[in-house]
């Protein structure tokens, strides 16, 4: 329980510890603490320099926020009873501040604690985006390993996030679960190519077929072929445009397909 006691030390320059100017309202003064505070409270950060910072901008906070040692300070550049006329007690500033914090951020020491989000960068292959794919993901919650299975959708793009609720780290004292949130990352192929909604495919066709011409297959993503037909006098580097043939969008509509062929002599 917090006791109350006379503060008989200097305290730090409460401004360059809260990094506000000297002129700064209740209003600045409050939101500086608040960003500081979440930064460094003992149920977020438990290192040692987390501890003794958080106390630092405890006692600031504390000074700045009472407008009486406020004006003291700025006169005296003291707020310490033993040095000015104005007597002043104050409530053990460390745990006056937990209070505090709990009143802003909705946590305290007793009180329920949502578990942390957690990111995690998950590797997928035109495979997956093509058709679709489920893949499994490794998670840990309360010193527990479980996998999940996870649907990669048709479409879905490099650096998407995909989130999963509840499947953070655990919460505390009743608290509920963070979040998981995965990233994609679109593997390199020497063979295919996405621009938007479009499927670029690199692919060599006899000299003859381009030619005369003539229908070739080509592989898709998903191992399936798909029959092409080859103009007249093709030349190596063109482009052979196949509508509606690539990726699905994300309003179910589909891009093109373009086969990118290279004359094999």
């Amino acid at each position: 329980m917090a006791t109350s006691k006379s503060i008989g030390r200097t305290v730090q320059d409460p401004y360059k510890t809260l990094k506000i100017h000297k002129k700064a309202s209740p209003d600045e003064v409050k939101a500086a603490y608040r960003a500081l505070a979440r930064k460094y409270h003992p149920d977020v950060n438990q290192s040692d320099e987390a501890k003794q910072l958080f106390q630092q901008i405890s006692e600031a906070y504390a000074l700045l926020s009472d407008p009486s040692r406020r004006r003291m300070y700025d006169l005296f550049g003291n707020a310490d009873p033993s040095v000015t006329p104005i007597e002043t007690q104050i409530v053990d500033v460390v745990e006056k501040a937990k209070d505090r914090v709990k009143d802003f951020f909705g946590f305290g020491d007793n009180g329920p604690r949502r578990g942390v989000d957690t990111h995690q960068v998950l590797n997928i292959s035109f495979s997956d985006i093509w058709s679709g794919s489920t893949r499994t993901v490794d998670v840990t919650q309360a010193g527990e390993k479980r996998s999940l299975q996870i649907k990669i959708p048709k479409g879905a793009t490099d650096k998407s996030i995909l989130r999963l609720k509840g499947q953070g780290q655990s919460g505390e004292e009743g608290g509920a679960n963070g979040d998981l949130y995965l990233t994609l990352k679109l593997q390199p192929s020497k063979i295919f190519r996405r621009d938007k909604d479009d499927l670029y495919i690199k692919t060599a066709i006899p000299l003859k077929i381009a030619q005369d011409g003539g229908d070739i297959e080509v592989k898709l993503p998903d191992d399936s072929r798909l029959k092409v037909r080859v103009p007249i006098e093709t030349s190596g580097g063109t482009a052979l445009r196949i509508k509606h043939s690539g990726f699905v969008g994300a309003d179910d509509t589909r891009g093109h397909l373009y086969v990118i062929v290279h004359i094999r002599l």
